[in-house]
């Protein structure tokens, strides 16, 4: 019983939220977007009409390589803005002439440096043209680029390198690109600085094109200047939040030895509060010599906000939910967050079938060390499951902990008094538990991964009260997403689950302790919950073990659209191990995604293999 709603919110995480708005809450309307459309967007974020518009119509070649012509067309503003009128003969003119630079630079990080570049409007070179020039609309605008040839890297010479004979990639022979020196430049900026160094910088460099070798060769020269150690850290920019708090969880000790990985670590753990809109941590000048002080500029957002969502499914019927957030209730960024939610609204209006919960948790950050949280919760929840009624009331508190950007785990211990009734009758359990769990996430992208993995585990013992019976549930969850292509157009998804009830028998198990399986982030084609050991007049029975397979073929077919193919499998068994005796199900089925800023809208179509009729799930982001 972890957190808010260990049982309770089961509905809502095999189902994931088919729309999500967050506001803050101010005197005034404030700006949010929805599936692309802007609300109350301020003025100063409006389109802002152009003024005397100059339109043009471009014709820009580049001779040769057309990898080439699509990297140049890219650092081209002309041809970014083509769609859209300058502002004026001026404007016009004025982004002509940035091109020149813009374009060159492009042909540098290509290593093109004897290139030719030749723009026109209305058949005048650009430069000799002046800012009053009058045209006609729908003017003819001409880029020319004659790149020559392309530049080899001859020699690199690094003085005073933070790693002798590292090269970053660099080779001789290999095409000279700009962007080379540029990485080999900030590789070992960095290098020094992950030795102490937070002022080296490059002071000086010699780069000579051989025209007749078509031949560069460069010398970058640095200076790593003295070993530095952090000063003071003061902040700036917040009146809500309290500054030693801020200080606090910035966790940069002065007279420690300086590292970069500190400052990044104190940037992510202050944004990962919630509280503040931007965070930055700004270095300051030495002072004494080696010791640098830091800043801790951010800027507060909104105390309060309110969000809602909804879920459906043609099998469970309809969700929905909604919250109230403070998220710093005495300016420390505690969190006060209450939750409403009814769900298996099917249009029958029979109130007394629905699923309601309601829940308030308090989050206070930073309560052993900067990474460590407290969290109090309580929730009260009437369920009504294929398998039993449950009428609860849940109590927890623990602790969760991060230990790396991709690890991260949590010890809760609960109390629950609940009533269940099932097919056998009516039961009151009072149910005390631990829950320790562990987390391995990896992914690019929480709602919509194309690579990496997540990796969950959870041991939770429990005790029931009134008649001493223990026992222990053990759950392990695996993900891997694989891209296909470097721009993730096609990814492959896989999931694994197993469960085990360790301890009890199956009759002696309190309901909400077995394992079901069925649903939107389960097994689709089936009813939440739906799918279980055996079936009681009617009704699944929860079982003791519990197997859960996915494998999705996602496929992009535009910017907004998106298409899948997915194949689930799973079984529930009697036993607190698999023995291969139990029933194997499986649903298959297509599903279409429209790609949003709120992540990408779900649209599944499944159906039980094998047997008949299907079911229709809807929600925002992947279904796992």
């Amino acid at each position: 019983m972890v957190g808010l709603g260990r049982s309770a919110l089961r509905r809502f995480r095999h189902q994931t939220t088919v729309f999500a708005i967050v506001l803050g809450c101010a005197g005034h309307a404030q700006a949010f977007e929805l599936f692309g459309v802007k609300f109350f967007e301020p003025a100063s974020e409006q389109k802002i009409e152009v003024l005397d518009p100059q339109t043009y119509r471009l014709n820009f070649q580049v001779a040769g390589d057309e990898a080439l012509r699509d990297r140049l067309r890219g650092a081209s503003q002309l041809w970014q803005d083509r769609r859209e009128p300058a502002a004026g003969s001026a404007g016009l003119i004025a982004k002509a002439r940035n091109d020149y630079a813009a374009i060159l630079a492009g042909l540098y990080r290509a290593g093109y440096y004897g290139g030719v570049i030749d723009i026109r409007v209305a058949g005048q070179e650009v430069t000799g043209l002046s800012l009053f020039a009058e045209f006609s609309e729908n003017v003819p605008v001409t880029v020319h680029v004659d790149p020559g040839g392309q530049f080899r890297f001859g020699t690199l010479e690094v003085q005073n390198p933070a790693v002798k004979g590292a090269d970053f990639g660099f080779e001789p022979g290999l095409p000279a690109r700009s962007s080379v020196l540029e990485i080999v430049t900030q590789a070992t900026i960095a290098a020094w600085r992950d030795r102490g160094f937070a002022k080296a910088a490059l002071v000086g460099q010699d780069v000579v094109a051989d025209h007749g070798l078509s031949q560069l060769d460069a010398t970058l020269a640095f200076d790593p200047g003295p070993a530095v150690r952090f000063g003071l850290t003061s902040t700036e920019g917040s009146e809500a939040v309290d500054g030693d708090f801020i200080t606090y969880m910035a966790d940069i000790r002065p007279g420690a030895r300086f590292d970069p990985d500190v400052l990044e670590a104190a940037q992510k753990r202050l944004a990962r509060l919630g509280v503040f809109g931007s965070v930055r941590v700004v270095e300051g000048d030495l002072v004494d010599g080696n010791a640098l002080p830091v800043t801790i500029a951010v800027q507060d957002r909104l105390p309060r906000r309110f969000g809602f969502g909804a879920t459906y499914s043609s099998i469970d019927g309809l969700a929905l939910e909604g919250f109230w957030l403070h998220r710093n209730l005495f300016g420390r960024a505690e969190q006060l967050r209450l939750d409403a939610s009814i769900a298996g609204i099917d249009g029958t209006y029979a109130f007394d079938r629905y699923d309601y919960i309601l829940g308030a948790s308090l989050t206070l950050p930073g309560v052993m060390d900067p990474d460590t949280d407290f969290k109090a919760a309580a929730e009260l929840h009437h369920l009504n499951l294929a398998a039993y009624e449950d009428d609860s009331l849940a109590l927890s508190v623990g602790l969760s902990h991060i230990f790396s950007d991709q690890l991260s785990g949590s010890l809760f211990a609960g109390l629950e008094r609940s009533r269940f009734t099932t097919g056998l009758g009516v039961d009151v359990a009072t149910i005390a538990d631990l829950e320790a769990s562990a987390v391995w996430d990896s992914r690019d992208d929480d709602l919509d991964a194309s690579r990496g993995f997540y990796l969950s585990a959870e041991v939770s013992p429990y005790l029931t009260l009134e008649t001493s019976t223990s026992g222990v549930s053990a759950i392990a969850e695996a993900r891997a997403y694989f891209a296909l292509d470097e721009a993730a157009k096609f990814v492959v998804a896989g999931r694994v689950k197993f469960g085990s009830l360790i301890g009890p028998v199956l009759a002696d198990a309190p309901p909400d302790r077995l394992f079901f399986a069925g649903g939107g982030g389960s097994i689709r084609g089936y009813g939440y919950q739906s799918v279980g050991a055996d079936v009681l007049a009617g009704d699944p029975v929860g079982g003791l073990s519990l197997v859960e397979t996915s494998l999705e073929l996602r496929a992009r077919v535009s910017d907004k659209i998106g298409v899948v193919g997915f194949l689930d499998a799973g079984l529930v068994g009697p036993d607190r191990f698999p023995n291969g005796g139990e029933r194997f199900l499986a649903g298959a089925g297509m599903g279409l995604r429209y790609y949003t800023g709120l992540g990408p809208l779900r649209v599944d179509v499944a159906t039980p293999v094998g047997q008949g009729g299907y079911a229709v799930y809807i929600g925002i982001g992947q279904a796992f």
